[in-house]
Order: C-alpha cells, then sequence, then structure tokens
C-alpha cells in the first residue's frame, strides 16, 4: 500500500458517521490530514478512547504514518481502506515494540 493520504476521512461510531477533510493548506497547518482532524473532531466532541476503539475508519486512499499513529494512540485499530479492512497495528507498526 501506498503512503498517500487520504484526502477525506469518515468515522462511524455508535450509528453516526463524523467525516473530516484534509485543511492542510486552509489552515496552513501540514499535520491537517483527514484522519488527524477526524481525530481531532473526536476529542473535541469529548469521545474518549475507550468509547471509540471499535468504531471504523473509512477511506478512499492509503494513509500515511501519522494518520495511522494518530489511530494508533486513540485506540482505534481498524481502518477500511477501499472497502479492504486493515489492522493498524499489524500493518504500520510491525516492527516497533
Amino acid at each position: 500500500m501506498e503512503h498517500i493520504c487520504t484526502p477525506k476521512a469518515t468515522i462511524a461510531i455508535h450509528g453516526k458517521s463524523i467525516s473530516q477533510r484534509q485543511q492542510c493548506l486552509e489552515n496552513d497547518d501540514p499535520t491537517a490530514h483527514a484522519v488527524v482532524e477526524s481525530v481531532r473532531l473526536l476529542k473535541k466532541l469529548r469521545l474518549r478512547p475507550q468509547q471509540v476503539k471499535d468504531c471504523r475508519v473509512y477511506v478512499e486512499q492509503g494513509i500515511c504514518p501519522m494518520c495511522a499513529a494518530a489511530l494508533r494512540n486513540y485506540h482505534i485499530e481498524c481502518v477500511v481502506i477501499h472497502q479492504q479492512e486493515v489492522e493498524i497495528s499489524r500493518f504500520y507498526f510491525q516492527n516497533i515494540k
């Protein structure tokens, strides 16, 4: 899989969905990837990692290591890329202990 970050991310949680788009240029923030912005929104909504650990993140393209780390740090373990489910910890963190 390529490390091209997706322009839009949708998090499905408790029967609802939260979508964010990449905002690097608008915010003059190189870390404002769609997945990172989605995690930031979860935090603003005061959803704790324990409340979102079983949710799914849907993206059209791949995600970069920074976005994978953001999901992992928020205890989100699964992302769906092109309708294929990928376990974050096995894909991006196999060599990290």
